[in-house]
């Protein structure tokens, strides 16, 4: 637990492991294909809301695609879109109750401001302008936020604008370094 990922592949190496450089993947792993969607069909069957057609829509609510399913999108994907934009599109948000996925610039993907809901404080809750740190990604430096609401759900200003916040997704709220408390974006 305590080498690094260069450390060990460097022994794995050592020792001739066919695993030594094989490339990292971001993939579910437990999927033999690759593609989740054929998953999911096999857990919720064919007829599913998730896996059924609907539109592309830019944020102007302007039609621009159809999909096989919101399903096999998630917010911040810049692949599968299909062409014929003037620029690169990602996908902003998806409504599951009208089966839209809603796709824009790169600009429109960063937002000022997040709400978790679900909220666990190992400690007392911060005040309303408090500051702390949020982490919103597995992987991403926690960044610097206000509190601006803190009742049912926790609302933070974001000191910088963040890619991708993607509701569902763990929000992590620090103070000074130390875990405070975190719950789910909303």
């Amino acid at each position: 637990g305590k080498l690094t990922k260069d450390q060990v592949r460097e022994r794995a190496r050592q020792l001739d492991l066919s695993t030594a450089d094989k490339p990292e993947s971001q993939e579910i792993c437990f999927v033999p294909t690759g593609d989740y969607r054929d998953l999911l069909r096999k857990k919720l069957g064919d007829v599913h809301p998730a896996l059924e057609p609907g539109e592309i829509v830019r944020s102007t609510g302007e039609i621009v695609g159809r999909h096989s399913g919101f399903a096999g999108f998630t917010i911040g994907q810049r692949r599968g879109l299909g062409g014929g934009f003037s620029e690169p599109m990602f996908v902003l948000g998806i409504r599951p109750d009208t089966r839209e996925v809603v796709v824009g610039t790169r600009d429109e993907l960063f937002g000022t401001q997040v709400t978790v809901r679900e909220l666990n404080w190992l400690t007392t809750p911060p005040r309303t302008d408090a500051e702390v740190q949020v982490q919103l990604r597995y992987r991403a430096p926690a960044v610097t936020a206000t509190v601006i609401d803190i009742q049912e759900n926790l609302t933070l200003g974001l000191g910088e604008p963040q890619p991708a916040i993607t509701p569902g997704q763990s929000a992590v709220v620090f103070c000074e370094e130390q875990i405070i408390g975190g719950g789910r974006i909303v």
